[in-house]
């Protein structure tokens, strides 16, 4: 009996009435993620004054040959609707007065506070690529050099192109030989189809770790393409989509699986909750892990310390429970003194988590420590845990989470190292790390929370409970993979395998770059121009929870041809984890042969 993965039911529909905590929370996440590209729709960049396409023309009435609005103004004017030389001289001249008074009206006109987000997130350099869907370019009055982060999906009403009739066509009669019209349309061109544009927005999106989606409708196939295609790059980086609208999404199972979340409110809400997280004072905390992931850099992560601390004391004050938190700085342990082997616990009451906030380096340098200073993984722990060994006999647990990037844990030799330390030395239960290479320690405070007090009331059952408290996070599942090892047990990895896009944990390859439709090539005397399905893969499988891979069969189709692939499982070691619809594979790291 075979299972089709039904991938659109992952998108978390929110609402600030229905789930406030978590709607907060998707808000604060955005407001700490360092890397972004927001994809915003006509109307929410409007600046005050500026009417939509959609309203009616200011002295146009039904009747006079023009339409009444702007949109339909720019739909009849278009080329692809009528060649240029053939546009009748009145339509063109009712298009070039519109967009002139739009144009002077656009250069004063009051910005708004999504203008002052798009300001602010520039400044602090978080803002990799602003793609907007308004042609009036009033976004560029944002900030000055904003142009170079701006990308125009219908054009720029700011220029005029000249339409010119070859000689030929001057000899059929006495028309003007020019035509100065805006440069806009209403549809995507041809570069943005398929074109260079399109594979720069693509090359951009690698570097981002959110594409938020405000404002814009997802009705145009077109759109909903390139956001598929931008969401799609983004989340095999970890990162996330989230999309705002008030209108519920519509479509099949499948047709915004991309989708992380759907914030459906009005745009203003989540840019105006956006901003107030902005201005909290911790608001940049989480972003401070640098800005170039492939360089061995150095950087401070004190404040993201400071902002995970008070994330832990507000969850476990809200249970009830005491908790006590200390702050250490790798680069001045040694002068720091020990005040945790003198506090008065009774042995075997409470547990203990140690959570590494610093960067981890390429290669085998392992984890900084200080200026110019790296430890490997073994040594690291063996430094920092040896001053607190009277604290660590006496808990009942004893836990250590590396939240940096995974450069170490991608090589053997720092794991193996850990392991035998963690086997020989009996300091630690379990050591957890992110194998994700460009980690924002901001998307995975919440998950390290609900651990802090998941594994205090059910102990006994350690390694499932991190592992169903890391599968249902849908922050930090999608951001970041995970590498366990405890003593006694092989180092593992936990790999978020959703079967639309990385079934058993592998990501699905460009089916672009796999599939040429053969039976579509040129078009099909079956399928109505324009009718075609949408090109995307579709996976079925055999899958269930605690099944070992190498029994599941997967096999992942083409919606257009129907040509399809069966993947190669059969030498594949781990198994199967299902909770509540989301699927993840635990994995041997290290695998005999």
């Amino acid at each position: 009996m075979s299972a089709q993965t039904t991938a659109a039911a992952s998108v978390q529909t929110l609402t600030p009435s229905d789930n406030p905590t978590r709607f907060s929370e998707v808000l604060a996440t955005i407001a700490r993620t360092q890397k972004m590209m927001i994809l915003c729709g006509e109307n929410v960049c409007l600046a005050e004054g500026l009417l939509p396409v959609g309203a009616p023309l200011s002295g146009q009435r039904a009747g006079q040959g023009v339409p009444n609005t702007l949109r339909g103004l720019l739909v009849e004017c278009s080329p692809t609707t009528i060649p240029a030389e053939q546009l009748p001289a009145d339509k063109l001249a009712a298009l070039n007065l519109v967009m002139t008074r739009r144009r002077i009206a656009a250069r004063s006109a009051p910005l708004t506070t999504f203008h002052d987000l798009l300001g602010q997130l520039f400044d602090q350099d978080r803002l990799v690529s602003c793609v907007t869907g308004s042609f009036d370019g009033v976004e560029e009055r944002c900030r000055p050099g904003f142009s170079d982060r701006l990308v125009m999906l219908y054009g720029d009403n700011r220029q005029l192109r000249c339409y010119t009739k070859t000689s030929k066509e001057r000899r059929k009669g006495t028309d003007a030989t020019r035509a100065l019209r805006p440069t806009v349309q209403f549809s995507l061109g041809a570069e943005m189809l398929i074109g260079e544009d399109r594979q720069e927005m693509k090359k951009t999106a690698e570097a981002c770790q959110l594409l938020l989606i405000i404002g814009l409708s997802l009705k145009d196939t077109d759109i909903l393409d390139l956001t598929r295609e931008l969401g799609e790059v983004i989340r095999s980086k970890y990162g996330g989509v989230v999309y705002v609208n008030p209108l519920p999404l519509r479509g099949g199972q499948s047709t915004h699986d991309h989708i992380d979340f759907h914030l459906k409110v009005e745009p203003g809400v989540v840019v105006d909750g956006i901003l107030s997280f902005l201005g909290e004072p911790n608001s940049e905390s989480m972003l401070v892990d640098g800005e170039d992931h492939t360089a061995d850099m150095w950087f401070d992560f004190w404040p993201v310390t400071k902002q995970l601390c008070a994330a832990l004391s507000g969850r476990w004050k809200n249970n009830g429970w005491p908790c006590h938190i200390v702050t250490i700085k790798l680069e001045t342990l040694d002068e720091q003194p020990n005040t945790l082997n003198n506090l008065a616990w009774e042995e075997q009451s409470f547990d203990v988590m140690a959570i590494y906030l610093t960067h981890g380096l390429s290669g085998e340098q392992g984890y900084q420590v200080g200026h110019q200073q790296t430890h490997r993984g073994a040594q690291l722990f063996d430094s920092t845990l040896k001053g607190w060994q009277a604290l660590l006999n006496k808990a009942r647990s004893k836990r250590a989470f590396l939240l940096c990037c995974g450069h170490p844990l991608r090589s053997p030799q720092l794991v193996r190292e850990m392991q035998l330390w963690i086997d020989s030395s009996g300091a630690l239960d379990s050591i957890t790390g992110c194998l994700n290479q460009r980690l924002s320690p901001g998307f995975m405070v919440n998950v390290m929370c609900k651990m802090s007090t998941r594994l205090v009331e059910e102990s006994e059952w350690m390694w499932e409970i991190m592992y169903e408290v890391w599968l249902t996070d849908s922050i930090a599942r999608t951001h970041s993979d995970l590498l366990c090892i405890a003593p006694g047990r092989p180092a593992e990895m936990w790999l978020y395998a959703p079967f639309q896009s990385r079934p058993l944990g592998k990501p699905l390859p460009d089916l672009l770059q796999v599939c040429n439709c053969p039976k579509l090539v040129g078009g099909s005397a079956d399928t109505p121009t324009g009718l075609a399905p949408r090109k995307q893969w579709k996976v079925t499988h055999q899958g269930k929870g605690g099944q070992p891979i190498r029994e599941i069969s997967v096999k992942a189709t083409c919606s257009r041809c129907k040509q399809f692939w069966k993947l190669p499982s059969a030498g594949m070691v781990g198994d199967l984890k299902n909770m509540g619809g989301q699927y993840g594979v635990r994995v041997p790291y290290f695998v005999s042969e």
